[in-house]
């Protein structure tokens, strides 16, 4: 089973080299790599070119945005399954990728959980283990963490590059919608994220909410997209309601009191 790993890059040589060293430790070894950079100017390309023995293709030149230029790591690919691990971003340990073959790659998507890096602070996001309509309305899985079948993208098409943010998303959700591909959870954590991309920007939020807005308003009727809407928000209610201390100790009470009988 043959894995792609498409990084991108533009003038990050510090994380470039953290990517690096995360997939050049693998124990898995039947890697396709393929780095894309965006014609970085500060070392990025001196770093790559000193690295090419273990890159299976890469590339430095300009380009038209992220979207662009992992559009042109898929067309280079030869792979079974892709993973995007941008520049930054790094495998959790060197046998992740022999840990998640051993597991199973065999949906159409196969993702992991994902530990977040915000300003060197840590921590564990995991996802459920079903993925539908409902939950990808309002959210998203970090393209970090899914292994993705090249096939989809040879049938189906590469990521629009109209949208700036959310095309990612927007192509597993319609691919979702419109042709019912399935998703696998494995209990693993894939990759720390670094969370100073471009989605995670406070200046981009809007952005990201209005390009949502018009995916789901082309994927959906307006009734439909109410009842989503209106699922989101009672299952985010519900989501907070048990995580209160609370409730929690409430429900341990309830289970200890029905456990003994009384």
């Amino acid at each position: 089973m043959k894995i792609t790993i498409i990084t991108i890059n533009y003038n990050d040589k510090q994380g470039l080299q953290k990517t690096f060293d995360s997939v050049f430790s693998q124990r898995y070894k039947d890697i396709e790599y393929i780095v894309i950079d965006g014609g970085s100017n500060e070392g990025s390309k001196e770093l790559i070119e000193q690295n090419a023995s273990k890159i299976t293709y890469w590339v430095s030149e300009k380009d038209k945005g992220v979207y662009d230029a992992m559009n042109k790591g898929i067309e280079k690919a030869q792979g079974d399954y892709i993973l995007f691990l941008n520049s930054g971003d790094y495998l959790a340990d060197n046998a992740v990728l022999q840990n998640v073959v051993q597991a199973g790659l065999d949906a159409d998507v196969v993702f992991g959980n994902v530990m977040l890096d915000s300003a060197g602070k840590l921590h564990l996001k995991k996802y459920t283990h079903k993925i539908d309509y409902a939950f990808l309305f309002g959210s998203a899985i970090c393209h970090q963490v899914m292994f993705i079948k090249k096939v989809l993208f040879d049938r189906f098409g590469k990521y629009r590059e109209d949208l700036k943010i959310v095309a990612d998303w927007e192509h597993y959700y319609r691919l979702l919608v419109q042709k019912g591909i399935q998703f696998k959870h494995v209990p693993l954590t894939i990759s720390v994220y670094n969370m100073e991309g471009l989605s995670n920007d406070e200046n981009q939020k809007q952005l990201l909410i209005t390009e949502r807005n018009k995916v789901n308003a082309e994927l959906f009727s307006e009734p439909i997209r109410e009842l989503l809407e209106n699922y989101t928000s009672l299952h985010k209610k519900y989501q907070g309601l048990m995580s209160s201390k609370s409730v929690s100790l409430a429900l341990k009470i309830a289970k200890t009191f029905k456990g003994s009988g009384k």
